[in-house]
């Protein structure tokens, strides 16, 4: 009679290879998310950068400009500060898990039409 089945071997040999690769995949997961999720922020900057030139075409100043209420979506907090009549500079903070991300704080400033946007890397 022949015994038909898996070995404890066979099983735990492959309980050894789903475990290597999850150690494998779920990190480089994480990874895309936190790309992704920048990549949402850096947008949202950009469309803010958008906003700010429309209202100092119709003002003239940036100076009394302020963010929309809603920017922030749990990953960043997004902040405006040192608005003047020239320039402004636009963060995204991030938060949560995604702090783990190497880019770490976004920035955009505009010093009398210069853009600069930080890190150079991640833009």
């Amino acid at each position: 009679m022949k015994i038909r089945g898996f070995t404890l071997i066979e099983l735990m040999v492959v309980v050894a290879i789903v475990g290597i690769l999850a150690a494998i995949a779920v990190p480089l997961f994480g990874d895309q998310m936190r790309k992704s999720r920048r990549t949402e922020a850096l947008t949202t900057l950009q469309n803010q950068q958008l906003a700010m030139e429309r209202y100092r075409v119709d003002h003239a100043s940036f100076a009394t400009y302020s963010l929309p209420a809603g920017l922030d979506n749990g990953h960043y907090t997004f902040a405006l500060s040192g608005t003047s009549a020239t320039g402004y500079t636009l963060e995204a903070t991030p938060q949560g898990d995604q702090a783990n991300d190497k880019c770490g704080k976004l920035s955009l400033v505009n010093a009398a039409g210069a853009i600069s946007k930080t890190p150079t890397t991640c833009w």
